[in-house]
């Protein structure tokens, strides 16, 4: 595979993880505040309202940050070929 190609799934894998992480971050923001006795913030409140996930959508969501995860470990450049001149 060649830079541009490795590159450019780098940085698709990279902003999916990113957004991913976000949504979860958010997401159990409030669970995690309400769970050891702490307000959350308002606008946590009205975000997790529209972001409640459902475990089908965790399991969705968690299957696609591990195959970004895997991508990112696994997809390296190939090495350029040099050919000798004689």
């Amino acid at each position: 595979m060649d830079r541009r190609k490795a590159r450019t799934i780098d940085y698709v894998a990279g902003a999916i993880l990113g957004i991913i992480g976000m949504i979860f971050f958010i997401a159990f923001m409030g669970v995690d505040a309400y769970m050891f006795g702490i307000n959350p913030p308002s606008w946590t409140r009205s975000i997790e309202n529209n972001i409640f996930l459902q475990p089908i959508w965790l399991d969705v969501l968690s299957t696609i940050m591990l195959i970004a995860i895997i991508l990112l470990i696994f997809v390296k450049p190939s090495k350029p070929t040099r050919v000798r001149k004689k």
